[in-house]
């Protein structure tokens, strides 16, 4: 889609999965990057996991009884929206979140998602994850790092080890968001987004 529309000077914003998948796009394609924005995501193979991951990784993770508790019994979906979100959330909102998955066949790709991060250096997605870091350490490309501050999953201190670990990173904390931060204090995150990309990132080429 890049290539077809002809878009430049590109700056991506990838949260949870979206932010390995954003990245990678990026360190593949760095002459047309303007900036990266990152959300509460991973740039590497996990290091410790908190309870709630192990949790996490051992219900979801392991083989057909997690794909029957996330296809048939729609238990990831449904912890995830109960738990992701520390504000209340538009009724209107929360309904694109779950009309996508009614049943059980459209659910494959959540069954998937789990199983695909990557929790040990075995893990088969463990380099391509872990390529993402060592791009970041010397690539001078500007980088805001957001992080919510009641994401049980992704944490404060992570988000902070990114940017400093960058040449050119800015941090923020989002105050009183939870994983789904871009829900949660999405004109909040906007508004930072706008003064990075007028102040900090590289003006347009010409």
């Amino acid at each position: 889609m890049v290539e077809h529309l002809g878009l430049r000077e590109l700056t991506t914003v990838g949260q949870d999965w979206g932010g390995p998948i954003s990245l990678r796009y990026a360190i593949e394609n760095r002459n047309n990057m303007r900036a990266l924005v990152i959300l509460n995501t991973l740039v590497r193979t996990f290091q410790t996991k908190p309870l709630i991951a192990r949790v996490f990784f051992l219900i979801f993770a392991n083989g057909v009884f997690s794909s029957f508790l996330t296809r048939r019994l729609d238990l990831f979906r449904r912890l995830a929206l109960s738990r992701g979100f520390y504000r209340p959330i538009d009724p209107k909102a929360m309904e694109q979140y779950t009309l996508p998955h009614p049943n059980a066949k459209t659910r494959a790709g959540i069954a998937a998602f789990p199983k695909m991060l990557p929790t040990s250096p075995k893990h088969p997605n463990s380099s391509y994850v872990d390529e993402i870091e060592e791009t970041l350490k010397t690539w001078d490309v500007k980088v805001l790092v957001m992080f919510s501050d009641k994401d049980a999953f992704f944490k404060v201190e992570e988000g902070k080890r990114i940017a400093e670990m960058v040449p050119n990173g800015q941090f923020a904390v989002v105050a009183n968001a939870g994983h789904y931060l871009q829900e949660d204090a999405g004109e909040e995150i906007a508004g930072r987004m706008i003064t990075f990309l007028g102040d900090s990132a590289r003006p347009w080429s010409k």
